[in-house]
């Protein structure tokens, strides 16, 4: 009987945090984006074809840079060419995930 209290006070904890996390109340400050569904996410927003068409909507309603999520997975569209520079080339050391190398990147070693 305990043990099924436990598993219920868990399943209620996480529901409770997903659904936090999805609506932006807890983690990391996304970008703007349409609002998703707990447990699927944008599954149901997401476009099977002609993706440019959607995503150029998305742009006009919530900027240059947008975010999706579907079933766990996280979308980040890029509307613009401005943004697409910005963020991959000019702050591309903030957001890429490769290691420091000392020996690669200081010459007196």
């Amino acid at each position: 009987m305990i043990f099924l209290h436990l598993i219920g006070i868990l399943l209620i904890a996480w529901i409770t945090f997903t659904c936090l996390q999805t609506y932006g109340v807890i983690g990391p400050t996304l970008p703007p984006g349409p609002t998703p569904l707990p447990f699927l996410g944008n599954v149901l927003d997401l476009p099977r074809s002609r993706e440019y068409l959607k995503y150029s909507e998305w742009g006009r309603k919530y900027g240059d840079v947008t975010y999706a999520n579907a079933l766990g997975n996280h979308f980040i569209i890029l509307n613009s060419t401005t943004a697409a520079v910005e963020l991959l080339e000019q702050r591309s050391a903030i957001y890429s995930d490769r290691p420091y190398m000392p020996m690669a990147q200081e010459p007196e070693l």
